[in-house]
């Protein structure tokens, strides 16, 4: 899943720019990092929740992060 994720990141990079390309890489690093660390301390249920609701909620993290980006792109040009 992470690689995929990656691979994604970088084709979105060409064709979107790399705001939206570094938005969408940050998630897997994120993730190799917070999921090993949640299943040593809680438990692997707990890892695969955590794994579940951060891919859940990815694309309105995205979609909040972009928007974002359009309005301080937007009140920049206006200056």
């Amino acid at each position: 899943m992470s690689a995929t994720t990656v691979l994604f990141a970088v084709n979105a990079a060409d064709a979107l720019g790399s705001f939206t390309g570094g938005i969408l890489a940050a998630l897997p690093v994120l993730l190799a990092v917070m999921a090993p660390s949640t299943h040593h301390s809680t438990g692997a249920n707990a890892a695969a929740a955590m794994m579940r609701g951060a891919l859940t909620v990815a694309p309105g993290t995205i979609a909040f992060l972009l928007a974002l980006y359009m309005a301080f792109a937007a009140a920049s040009t206006r200056n």
